[in-house]
């Protein structure tokens, strides 16, 4: 379907690097929403549990990771340079009857086995943490990880709000759950020379080392985005076309 698409709305020569810039209209939403894109790290615990033993951790990782980043690189690229001006969620444009009955086909199919169908998976996940690390019971861990998000989010879907969730939540609660949890805990567990992460224990010093500098550049991204989101919220106009009487 997306080569399909970019054959239909990106011909030959259609291609404009001026509608791809950097970020979007505001640079410090990048850093939040960069950190939700890739805020697996909560997924980790309970797929470790369950996979088979023969599956090699690092080889699932790193391929999964490097072909979602491939795949935001394109669909970014392509929709993109063909659409300028495009709102804060393309499936408003790619769901709408501006387009051809395929697009709008492909956009609700993405919205239903891709988005509507992980939300599933993200909500047995973490009630798999809390009722096995404890937390609380079955009957808690269902409602705290499937009934709870949704009473609350559903009130939030309007206006440029869900973006300044999800770029707040992204900065400051994925950022410590999916990045500087684990980080800690791997530099925890180097210090204390337990567990498989010392299978290699001469890699042990580049690896604190590694850590280190992950943490301090991500504190960095983190520290700088938010400086300048609240910077932009007290000029109080983020967006194209913002008046202080239309943001909800």
């Amino acid at each position: 379907m997306f080569h399909s698409q970019s054959n239909v709305y990106c011909p030959p020569g259609a291609y404009d690097a001026a509608n791809l810039p950097a970020w979007g209209a505001s640079v410090g939403d990048l850093p939040g929403l960069v950190v939700t894109n890739y805020a697996f790290g909560i997924t980790m615990p309970s797929w470790l549990c369950e996979k088979a033993p023969d599956v090699r951790e690092k080889r699932c990782i790193w391929i999964s990771t490097i072909l979602a980043t491939a795949m935001y690189i394109m669909f970014a690229s392509v929709v993109g340079s063909h659409m300028p001006n495009l709102p804060d969620n393309i499936l408003n444009i790619l769901g709408s009857e501006k387009v051809d009955w395929f697009t709008r086909f492909s956009s609700g199919t993405f919205g239903l086995f891709i988005i509507g169908l992980g939300i599933p998976v993200f909500s047995v996940l973490c009630r798999y943490n809390l009722v096995v690390g404890g937390v609380c019971g079955p009957r808690a861990g269902m409602f705290y990880s499937s009934v709870l998000p949704f009473l609350i989010s559903f009130t939030m879907y309007q206006g440029h709000f869900i973006l300044d969730l999800l770029s707040w939540s992204g900065t400051l609660l994925s950022s410590l759950l999916n990045f500087y949890g684990p980080m800690v805990l791997c530099l925890i567990a180097l210090k204390n020379g337990t567990g498989r992460i010392l299978e290699c224990g001469s890699e042990t010093s580049n690896r604190k080392k590694m850590l280190v500098g992950m943490m301090g550049f991500l504190t960095i991204a983190i520290i700088v985005g938010s400086i300048v989101k609240i910077q932009e919220e007290r000029q109080g106009m983020r967006y194209p076309g913002d008046t202080p009487n239309n943001r909800s």
